[in-house]
């Protein structure tokens, strides 16, 4: 079995995301996560969020890792990982989601990739779907916290 990987990243936003997600997925009852990492958020926000499946996708590398943390929560509504590279268009999941979710995963991305994903996602959203990202963004050059700057730089 794989060790359970631990991100802090992960522990120090998921309870600003988390309110995020909820004042925009009142209306969603399935979302897809794309690159759910160590599965750290998959499982807090699935807990937190009992009325909406939530899949995790990842490159298959990953999926030990968040098996793992899927192991250890009866969350009925928290799924195993899809494969998904996004730069692979064969692994884009054919079902249509209400809302997609990624965090701090374009910025480590190549352009090319990060317009991949776009252009995934734009094909597996149902009409009027959302799409939501977090990442270590700036707004002309400057970023909305310390701890983001630290991560780009990471």
């Amino acid at each position: 079995m794989t060790e359970k990987p631990f991100s802090q990243s992960c522990e120090n936003n998921k309870d600003v995301i988390l309110a995020v997600l909820k004042d925009n997925l009142c209306d969603a009852d399935w979302v897809l996560e794309i690159g759910s990492g160590t599965g750290q958020h998959a499982v807090y926000f699935s807990d937190n969020m009992a009325d909406i499946i939530w899949q995790t996708s990842d490159r298959e590398q990953n999926h030990g890792g968040i098996l793992s943390w899927l192991k250890q929560t009866s969350n009925n509504n928290l799924l195993a990982p899809l494969k998904l590279d996004v730069e692979v268009d064969s692994d884009w999941p054919k079902q249509k989601y209400q809302a997609v979710f990624t965090a701090n995963t374009a910025h480590i991305m190549s352009w090319e990739a990060v317009n991949k994903m776009f252009q995934g996602v734009a094909k597996i959203l149902q009409k009027e779907g959302l799409f939501l990202q977090y990442g270590p963004f700036n707004t002309d050059g400057e970023f909305s916290s310390k701890s983001n700057k630290s991560f780009e730089s990471w």
